[in-house]
């Protein structure tokens, strides 16, 4: 990515409510460009993931369906 290209800067908190990981979250930050690419840093959790540290890569998917 370079210095032109357009990008949003993203937090996202990811609550779990269910399953092994429930009642913990996991806090991540960083840049989606515009093709919908982002690559996030892991800044911490609470729960099971307290102390979580690390990057996590997605990609935006749509889709038609309704």
């Amino acid at each position: 990515m370079s210095q032109q290209e357009e990008a949003s800067l993203i937090p996202l908190v990811l609550v779990f409510t269910a399953g092994d990981f429930c009642d913990s979250t996991l806090t991540v930050i960083g840049r989606m460009d515009a093709s919908g690419k982002a690559d996030r840093a892991i800044v911490g959790g609470t729960g099971v993931f307290q102390f979580a540290s690390g990057n996590m890569v997605s990609k935006l998917v749509m889709s038609d369906d309704a």
